[in-house]
């Protein structure tokens, strides 16, 4: 394979990489505060960015919404079944992430598409009487 090939095959290569980084744009439940779900979408984002080693994140982004979303009971408390789902997931997944306890890919994978299926349909722990 020559220059030219090797040049289009990286090119398309990072096309395809871009496009599937910038379609990520998930559905959000009606029931779900956006600006939690954002603030919660940006959690798993760093998650994902400090277990891959793109960036360097810093822990107390990850305290500051445990201290404000989960470790609030009164402001726990006071959120939806499909909100507390949401950020029960998302602080448990920080609590893993900061203590090492995604040995791989494919098991931060299967907690980030829980996630976002939390983010769409809300979990059943808090979303059924």
């Amino acid at each position: 394979m020559g220059v030219v090939e090797m040049k289009k095959l990286l090119i398309l290569l990072i096309a395809v990489f871009l496009l599937s980084a910038c379609g990520n744009n998930p559905e959000v439940n009606e029931n779900i505060n956006k600006e939690i779900a954002k603030e919660s979408e940006e959690i798993v984002l760093s998650i994902e960015e400090g277990y891959s080693g793109t960036k360097e994140i810093d822990n107390d982004v990850f305290f500051k919404y445990t201290d404000d979303y989960f470790m609030d009971e009164e402001k726990f408390n006071s959120f939806n079944g499909y909100e507390k789902g949401l950020v029960a997931k998302t602080s448990i997944m920080t609590v893993n992430y900061m203590k090492g306890r995604y040995a791989t890919e494919e098991e931060l994978k299967e907690n980030v598409d829980e996630f976002y299926d939390i983010l769409e349909n809300g979990d059943e722990t808090f979303t059924t009487n």
